[in-house]
């Protein structure tokens, strides 16, 4: 197999797979991924989990982009709320 060109910046630019695919299986996909990222978030970012939390909301209650309306919009007065009490990055770091 020939080594992939570091000039080329078009490899991988698109992932054909998912271009082509049909929109009922790409929207499982995007909904599995969803909660991947939702799972993740909870576990890893205090401000997330704390949202999801006074919303009355846990991860397994994300399971389609549609359920993405029942997480409270972030205001920007909530951000600075959260970078005082959680400096330096407001909680919202997402790492273990």
């Amino acid at each position: 197999m020939p080594k992939p060109d570091p000039m080329d910046r078009t490899s991988d630019f698109l992932k054909k797979n998912l271009e082509t695919m049909p929109q009922k299986k790409r929207l499982e996909y995007l909904n599995q991924k969803l909660r991947g990222v939702i799972q993740y978030a909870y576990k890893n970012s205090t401000a997330f989990k704390n949202k999801m939390d006074s919303a009355g909301l846990k991860p397994k209650d994300i399971q389609t982009i549609g359920d993405l309306e029942k997480i409270p919009v972030t205001k920007k007065a909530d951000l600075i709320e959260l970078q005082k009490r959680y400096p330096p990055f407001g909680g919202l770091e997402g790492v273990p």
